[in-house]
């Protein structure tokens, strides 16, 4: 059955709609009300009961009075007395009822239902005017008074007693309104320390909360809450720091994501430009030559066309080369280039690179050593891949040294792996490019500056190393000059 009144959805709209912005004024607004009608409640059925039970009382009140006076007045109204001699002694007896002060008035009657004797309060408010018995504000009883007869008892008369509830209402309202002053004195202290509780509860840590999402959202800058406790405002402020802590994180990396982002569409667009010129160059003297030849290809003397096609040879050779390391850095970032790898001595690679480049060595002037610092030389690696990666290393190496520096090539056991060092005298590597000297199309600034370049060769050895499981390095020397360091593995499982 669908409930049509959802009391739930219904209290909610209350509260949200409540014309109050402060949760204290909403509490102060609901919660006084609802205390004063749970007193007004608690009052109006004590004052019920309260009633009733003096009610109760005046009617015991009564009884006791017939047992008490009921066998004097046998004895007078069955006595051979007229009514006018005994009148003393009737009334002598009815104003010992009347001291009872809720007693207003009693009347004795004869077996004929005639009046015999009767007294009055002395109070004016009822003396003054008949007592109408009709009315809510008197209680009375009337009862038949037996005197014994030999061993009979006979009626000889009644007794009227009539009662007020006046003073029984009056004294209820004295302690009714004590009760009034002392429950608003009670509900005062009750709203004081719920105000107490509610602050050191909930305000406090309401306020800090908004308090810290104001600065948050000014500053923007971490700012955590500082209150601690088990219970749901504990577990609500937790839950605020930990947000605050991750969006501060993710703020963190996602900064660092758009300057890494930034980094590389700049790197990219010098490697473009640089490519650009690469391509550019040997293609403008390729052109450039071929309709030189072309033109004068009669007149030329044989040597002159020979340095021409020389020309553009280096020309298409750059090109060629430039084409091959795009091609390197394309299949490697996709896997797919294919390795051969066995069990090397590295020196046998070493011995051949260092014949290919003792010319550049000699024309610069410089000096290469080779370092074995280990007796065990051997690897497991592409035999050709690896000479490539020292080829560039030592060609780097070469372009930056200085004449008359040295160049060396150090080999060491590195725990159970094998390292390969090449270190050189020339201008080092700026200290802010050391991480991101083997990136993707990074090219230093010194070698944009100095030596030209497309950036790529030191993507590739990376690349080239991690497919062999090793690691690739690079450091400034505190001397002068950079160190790289490869480091391969000896065996195929390693």
């Amino acid at each position: 059955m669908i409930n049509i009144f959802n009391t739930n959805d219904i209290l909610e709209k209350f509260f949200r709609t409540l014309p109050l912005h402060t949760l204290r004024a909403k509490f102060l607004f609901i919660t006084i009300p609802l205390m004063f009608l749970a007193l007004g409640s608690v009052l109006i059925i004590y004052a019920y009961l309260s009633y009733q039970e003096s009610i109760d009382n005046l009617y015991n009140k009564l009884n006791l009075i017939f047992q008490t006076e009921e066998h004097e007045l046998a004895g007078y109204l069955d006595s051979k007395q007229s009514a006018a001699e005994l009148h003393p002694q009737y009334q002598h007896l009815l104003h010992r009822i009347l001291s009872d002060p809720n007693v207003v008035q009693a009347k004795i009657f004869d077996l004929n239902d005639n009046l015999v004797e009767t007294a009055t309060t002395n109070d004016s408010n009822f003396n003054s005017q008949p007592i109408n018995l009709a009315t809510d504000d008197f209680i009375y009883k009337t009862k038949s008074i037996y005197a014994l007869r030999g061993k009979n008892l006979v009626e000889v008369g009644t007794l009227q007693v009539i009662m007020t509830d006046q003073h029984q209402v009056q004294l209820i309202a004295k302690r009714l309104l004590l009760d009034i002053y002392l429950s608003m004195f009670s509900v005062l202290i009750m709203v004081l320390g719920a105000l107490v509780i509610n602050r050191y509860t909930i305000d406090n840590p309401l306020t800090k909360l908004l308090t810290s999402i104001e600065l948050t959202k000014s500053t923007n800058t971490l700012h955590p809450v500082e209150w601690q406790t088990k219970d749901e405002f504990g577990k609500l402020v937790a839950a605020f720091n930990d947000m605050q802590l991750q969006i501060n994180q993710q703020t963190a990396n996602l900064t660092i994501a758009k300057e890494e982002a930034e980094a590389a569409n700049h790197t990219k667009s010098d490697f473009l430009a640089n490519m650009s010129h690469e391509l550019r160059t040997p293609l403008h003297s390729i052109i450039g030559f071929s309709k030189i030849g072309i033109k004068k290809s009669d007149s030329w003397d044989p040597e002159k066309h020979k340095a021409n096609l020389t020309t553009i040879q280096a020309s298409g050779e750059h090109l060629l080369g430039l084409v091959n390391s795009l091609l390197d850095l394309s299949k490697l970032e996709a896997g797919k280039m294919q390795f051969e790898k066995s069990t090397v001595d590295i020196r046998e690679v070493i011995n051949n690179i260092t014949k290919e480049i003792t010319p550049l060595i000699d024309n610069k002037k410089l000096k290469l050593s080779v370092t074995y610092n280990t007796k065990n030389t051997n690897a497991y690696f592409d035999q050709t891949r690896i000479g490539q990666v020292l080829r560039n290393l030592l060609s780097n190496a070469i372009k930056f040294t200085p004449e008359g520096k040295n160049i060396v090539i150090a080999v060491a056991d590195e725990q159970d792996k094998l390292s390969i060092a090449v270190i050189d005298q020339g201008i080092g590597i700026p200290v802010q490019e050391l991480d991101v000297v083997f990136d993707k199309f990074m090219q230093s600034s010194t070698t944009s500056c100095a030596s030209g370049g497309t950036g790529l060769g030191l993507s590739i050895c990376k690349e080239i190393i991690l497919a062999h499981d090793g690691s690739i390095s690079a450091r400034n020397n505190p001397t002068g000059g950079a160190t790289f360091t490869v480091i391969l593995p000896r065996n195929a499982d390693v």
